[in-house]
């Protein structure tokens, strides 16, 4: 069975920092996001940001993210 997750640009993830402490208690935070995709690299990196322009975006390894739903609202 294989396990491996896809993602591709624009779609919205939440990341599980590297060193994140999940036993600190039931109501820490584990999980942070809601983050952009912006580039999909070679060897299961992404390119995540925040708004549409970061100056500092993050390389992040597909294994510390997992999918999130985003609803646009229709205002």
């Amino acid at each position: 069975m294989n396990l491996e997750k896809e993602f591709s640009f624009g779609d919205y993830v939440m990341w599980f920092p590297k060193g994140n402490k999940s036993h600190l208690g039931k109501f820490i935070r584990k999980w942070f996001g809601p983050y952009k995709l912006q580039y999909v690299l070679p060897n299961n990196i992404v390119l995540l940001v925040i708004e549409k322009f970061e100056t500092n975006p993050m390389l992040v390894n597909v294994n510390k993210l997992k999918s999130y739903k985003y609803m646009e609202s229709k205002v």
